[in-house]
């Protein structure tokens, strides 16, 4: 058996074996279902398009009835697909564990015929690692799914050349990128990547057969959320927010401080104003749980990439990064002085981590090649692994651990949490809350809960929202009153009652 054959068989048991441990480790040794203002926001939405829009009780998360995340239709397709296998409480926890897992099957499948032994083991543990790759796969959010869709593209990308695409090939990822944009209007930053190979092709031909195509997909997508809104939004999502009156609208929430409840609060973007320049390049500075190397890295190294017309798949997943970079760093609201559309959002940032990894380890395959003592190597990626790792490590150390620890369900096991803990809140005379409690309202409702316990929860929220709002950010317990009496209290974080 030849060398290679060896190669290839290594890579194949460490990719077969880190999908099924990663596997395991999602569905036994899950964190908390994240419970955020997004993620309770998607799960209602969710329900409203269960129930076909009608009786939707906005009042307890914004203050009109339609708002922006629940015309992302290409997020809830992928739940409401889910729908058909799964009963509707176990997809909270399916919707971003499922997209995670698939993105790094397909990543794995992808890169595996381009690097060798190492460069994947790089992979492997940097993904797993990761902070906010961890935070998705337990959140019901638009990002898990992005990133879905993202590694559809990359696979995509591996397989063709881009000045041999033909019209079928357009189409189709014209249709992928509608999709990622349909998951969330941000997701605009990748899409520039189409105009920006038609335009180098020079085809102004199939340019301008996309350029209808896209415009026939948007009218459809405008149809669709004209009729779902009751004629109330006629110009579709993305020129919505470019043209509405409505505080939500992107032009108008990039410069005013007002949260979904209307109340003035200090935000990431009072702190991305605080820069020369209004945070266009200084957001790769502020990058959350990824160490920034990761991005200027791959920046440097992209257009090196496509300086030396390396392979194709190389060459194309550059030009994509590329336009994620600088899409992202220059769509502005305001020139002078300049200020972001969007801001510091360290959730849209992260969603270009996947292309700038792999990217990096295209840079180890390289370092490999020329490095004639392979223990030297070794030593060399081994101190690199763990360097370029080390926040990812402190945060398991401070953060994920005790949080996989003190978890008490799994993703077999949800379901059965959910009713011994609604047991107990329906027993309670006294409820404290930690964080939000919405998500009796719309995770739990009057399914799990008693209708009693939901109406003191409404009306304690709607008393003083800004209140409310100012308790939710604390890291500390308030109390709710169901009875008169406190003779029987429990306290309560997310889906997990405190002993």
């Amino acid at each position: 058996m030849s060398p290679f054959s060896n190669q290839t068989q290594r890579i194949n048991i460490l990719v077969g074996l880190s999908i099924l441990l990663y596997f395991v480790k999602i569905i036994f040794f899950p964190l908390p279902v994240q419970t955020g203002g997004s993620e309770l926001s998607y799960w209602a939405y969710f329900k409203d398009y269960l129930n076909l829009f009608k009786n939707f009780e906005y009042e307890y998360m914004q203050n009109f009835r339609w708002f922006p995340q629940e015309w992302r239709w290409g997020f809830y397709i992928f739940p409401l697909f889910l729908n058909i296998f799964f009963e509707d409480i176990n997809i909270l926890y399916l919707t971003g564990s499922i997209s995670i897992f698939l993105s790094f099957v397909i990543f794995l499948i992808t890169i595996k015929k381009f690097y060798s032994f190492l460069p994947i083991g790089f992979f492997i543990i940097t993904w797993i690692l990761h902070p906010d790759i961890e935070k998705f796969t337990y959140a019901f959010s638009t990002n898990g799914l992005t990133i879905l869709v993202i590694s559809i593209i990359v696979y995509f990308l591996a397989k063709v050349q881009i000045n041999q695409l033909q019209l079928k090939h357009f189409f189709l990822l014209l249709i992928l990128f509608f999709w990622l944009y349909g998951i969330k209007e941000a997701n605009i930053i990748f899409v520039t990547f189409i105009p920006l190979i038609l335009l180098l092709n020079k085809d102004l031909k199939n340019f301008y057969f996309i350029s209808l195509a896209a415009i026939g997909l948007y009218i459809l997508e405008t149809i669709f959320i004209y009729i779902i809104t009751d004629g109330q939004n006629i110009y579709g999502r993305f020129f919505y927010h470019f043209i509405s009156s409505d505080s939500y609208a992107w032009v108008n929430s990039v410069t005013s401080e007002e949260l979904r409840w209307g109340s003035p609060q200090p935000s990431v973007k009072n702190f991305s104003r605080e820069f020369l320049d209004g945070g266009i390049f200084s957001r790769w500075f502020f990058t959350g749980q990824t160490f920034n190397f990761f991005y200027v890295f791959a920046l440097i190294k992209a257009f090196i990439n496509i300086n030396k017309k390396k392979n194709n798949f190389i060459y194309n997943l550059s030009l994509l990064y590329l336009c994620y970079f600088f899409t992202l760093s220059f769509s502005l609201v305001e020139i002078i002085p300049p200020k972001p559309l969007i801001h510091f959002n360290l959730g849209i940032q992260v969603l270009g981590f996947p292309l700038a990894l792999i990217i990096f380890i295209d840079f180890l395959e390289d370092i490999l090649k020329d490095f004639k003592n392979k223990y030297l190597f070794l030593s060399l990626f081994l101190f690199i692994t763990i360097l370029l790792n080390l926040k990812s490590l402190n945060h398991i150390k401070k953060v994920s651990l005790d949080l996989i620890k003190n978890n008490s369900y799994n993703m077999l096991t949800f379901k059965k949490n959910i009713i011994e803990v609604s047991d107990k809140i329906n027993n309670a005379d006294c409820i404290y809350f930690k964080g939000f409690s919405n998500h009796i309202i719309y995770v739990f409702g009057e399914e799990y809960v008693d209708s009693k316990v939901i109406n003191k929860i409404k009306s304690f929220i709607i008393e003083d929202v800004d209140s409310y709002i100012e308790l939710t950010a604390k890291d500390k317990f308030y109390k709710i009153n169901i009875n008169e009496k406190c003779d029987k209290n429990i306290k309560l974080r997310k889906f997990k009652i405190i002993e």
